[in-house]
């Protein structure tokens, strides 16, 4: 706010002086004036232009693993950027394709790219060590089969400038490059009705997406809370819903600067498939509730880890294959025995030889739903197997199917 009440007034001073010269100064004298008119303009045009240019260091992680076929437009998408005061961190997660030899031949072309070579330890550990070599403040997380737009930096952070947000959210753009899950579903996931600076609630907490590739992130912060990613699927949600637990202003840039390729062979493309590693899910929520307990938060988001809770188990029920449906409900159930929130906020009863969730702040008449189905599934069981234990959402009433007993 100073910067720009500054720059409004030097503004009318100058334009001020400028039109009335003739009535303050001599004739004789008025071209000398007007000459200096103009190179004080043109001084302030400088002074401003220094001012709206932002040049903060970013470092930008690049976990690598098999990826020869996407890594090398991946990277040229950050050396290219019109945004230059760039750190760009691959981290080689123990490939054995050529990825690692397109690392080396890119980093000879830029001295900003830092290659660091590790054992496998999965996508979350070479996010890690990213982050334990960034020298930057704000922090970027780039998936190797995935690329940005040319002014993708340049936008956010001159849209950001002044307004010192504890994180970044910008767009993203689905890129199918075979047809994975739902697109129009999968947009409307990631989009978001915010534009400029906004104060995060719990209900923006649990309705944002949980990607981490699409924001930016304060290492100061990172490193207050000891945050890291756990070495899960589904890390990005755990690390994200941590982050902003722990935060509260947030920068929107609804423009679509990231494009997230989907592809066949991805994590998610295999989790839609099934899953034995949709337990997982669980197990992230279950990391933030420890975080959250850790540094002494956990009672101001109850509700949100309720509904996160819901989710979670929704999401693993509904994309776990046959092997691992009875280990996913002994571990909701698990949590609902150790977490009082829990308990005080759901109610586990037995119906018809179903165990169910019920949530106590349903209405009434909501419950007349769950139990027909309810009576519909348990009637059902030996003829779906282990599939009566689906998750069901009517009236938007969800309904936590668990062990038949």
């Amino acid at each position: 706010m100073l910067i720009k009440f500054a720059n409004n007034y030097l503004d009318a001073k100058i334009t001020f002086l400028y039109e009335n010269s003739n009535r303050f100064i001599s004739h004789e004298v008025c071209f000398i004036f007007t000459i200096y008119c103009k190179i004080l303009s043109l001084s302030h045009y400088l002074i401003k232009l220094c001012i709206v240019v932002n040049v903060e260091k970013i470092s930008v992680i690049i976990p690598v693993y098999n990826t020869e076929k996407y890594v090398e437009t991946t990277v040229r998408s950050i050396m290219n950027q019109t945004y230059d005061n760039l750190e760009i961190i691959c981290v080689n997660d123990g490939s054995t394709d050529g990825s690692l030899e397109i690392l080396k031949k890119l980093q000879d072309g830029d001295k900003r790219i830092t290659i660091i070579d590790k054992a496998n330890g999965g996508l979350g550990d070479a996010r890690n060590y990213g982050l334990k070599n960034a020298t930057a403040e704000w922090i970027s997380f780039i998936d190797s089969d995935d690329f940005l737009e040319p002014e993708t930096y340049e936008i956010i952070m001159n849209k950001t400038l002044g307004y010192n947000p504890d994180m970044i959210h910008f767009g993203l753009r689905i890129v199918q490059e075979e047809k994975v899950g739902n697109k129009r579903k999968d947009e409307n996931y990631y989009s978001f009705p915010y534009d400029g600076l906004e104060e995060l609630n719990d209900e923006m907490r649990i309705k944002l997406d949980a990607s981490s590739c699409n924001k930016m992130f304060r290492k100061s912060i990172i490193e207050k809370y000891d945050l890291h990613f756990e070495n899960i699927h589904y890390e990005d949600y755990q690390f994200v819903m941590q982050y902003r637990c722990v935060v509260e202003k947030v920068y929107f840039v609804p423009d679509k600067l990231y494009n997230y390729l989907r592809r066949g062979s991805s994590i998610m493309a295999e989790t839609f498939k099934g899953s034995p590693r949709s337990i997982d899910h669980l197990y992230a929520f279950h990391h933030i509730v420890i975080f959250l307990q850790r540094i002494g938060i956990l009672r101001l988001h109850s509700d949100i880890l309720c509904k996160m809770f819901a989710q979670c188990y929704y999401f693993s029920m509904r994309n776990a294959d046959d092997t691992i449906i009875s280990s996913v409900v002994d571990y909701a159930l698990g949590l609902h025995s150790k977490y009082d929130f829990l308990r005080d906020r759901f109610e586990v009863t037995k119906k018809k030889g179903t165990l169910l969730f019920e949530d106590r702040k349903t209405p009434k008449k909501h419950n007349v739903v769950s139990s027909v189905l309810s009576s519909v599934f348990a009637i059902k069981r030996e003829l779906i197997e282990y599939r009566s234990y689906k998750v069901i959402k009517v009236l938007g009433f969800n309904v936590y199917k668990m062990r038949c007993l």
